[in-house]
């Protein structure tokens, strides 16, 4: 119990600092672009840009302002956004987030299904077996740029099957997600076949094998475990990329998630809202980041928290 409580401690501080530095980054890159949220509204004069600068202290020091940001995060959930004042940023990103959550859930979870589908299609005895390889890399080479606009001239504007830019039913996530899940899933496929064959091939299988068990057993249980551990691995990064590529799909359906929010916050020069949501995302990665450690040490019990610490 001491090691485990340990080892949150030294995460969490970790943690923090990871964020920090984040925020701070971010802060001063948002802030190196030239200008401010106001003065270049043509329909504002001098004098009112002055007075709403004073306000939001954009004419003190940069470390000053970076000061006042990072309590407005910790104090105040962001603050109010320069936008659309008379909102808070929770408030402004709360309906965004939702869309972008739901969308990378779903594709999360279909990402984990079609993976199954695949092992099961392009399994050694199947007699599409030898489409694997092509298969894989015709996917993998095959840009979301140019995937989301050929499904969505099929579907929606051929066949008029499928809806654009609504979620005001399932039909209408079918198409994101699906664009979100069909690159993942075929490099979870991957990793996991290259994981299967390797462990087939070893010498803890062949000595299964000579106690007389069945390859039924050998794969479900021992094989099958083993080869889910560096599929989980590639979970933090698959995560990531879930949601910078949601950002792009997003934009190519014309959906108004966190994506479109944050472009939104950049034309506007927002800084409250985009280092919300930069600290938010942050967030995010870091408690994906230790639940999967924490399921790897359950699922191998040679991995050892400590080490995997940062």
């Amino acid at each position: 119990m001491g090691r485990h409580l340990e080892f949150f401690l030294k995460r969490f501080l970790s943690s923090m600092v990871t964020l920090l530095l984040l925020v701070t980054m971010s802060f001063f890159l948002f802030r190196s672009f030239p200008g401010n949220p106001f003065n270049d509204d043509s329909n504002l004069s001098p004098a009112v840009t002055q007075l709403l600068s004073e306000k939001y202290g954009l004419n003190e020091p940069l470390l000053i302002q970076w000061g006042y940001y990072i309590c407005q995060l910790v104090f105040h959930a962001g603050g109010s956004s320069f936008q659309n004042p008379e909102k808070s940023v929770i408030e402004l990103l709360e309906p965004s987030a939702l869309v972008t959550l739901q969308l990378s859930g779903f594709a999360f979870l279909l990402t984990i299904v079609m993976t199954l589908v695949w092992t099961q299609i392009f399994k050694d005895s199947s007699r599409l077996s030898f489409l694997k390889l092509p298969f894989v890399s015709f996917v993998l080479s095959l840009p979301v740029l140019l995937l989301a606009p050929l499904l969505i001239l099929i579907f929606s504007l051929q066949l008029d099957w499928l809806p654009v830019a609504r979620l005001d039913g399932w039909k209408g996530y079918l198409l994101p997600v699906f664009v979100m899940s069909l690159r993942p899933s075929v490099m979870l496929f991957r990793l996991f076949d290259s994981a299967s064959n390797e462990q087939m091939k070893s010498t803890v299988t062949q000595t299964h094998r000579g106690f007389g068990f069945s390859e039924h057993q050998i794969i479900w249980k021992w094989n099958f475990k083993s080869s889910l551990i560096p599929c989980l691995h590639f979970i933090f990064p698959f995560i990531v990329g879930l949601l910078g590529g949601s950002v792009v799909v997003e934009l190519i359906f014309g959906l108004q998630g966190l994506g479109f929010q944050f472009l939104q916050a950049l034309s506007y020069r927002d800084y409250p809202t985009l280092l919300t949501m930069t600290l938010g995302m942050g967030i995010f990665l870091q408690i994906s980041s230790l639940l999967i450690d924490l399921f790897l040490s359950l699922l191998d019990p040679r991995i050892s928290l400590h080490q995997r610490s940062p």
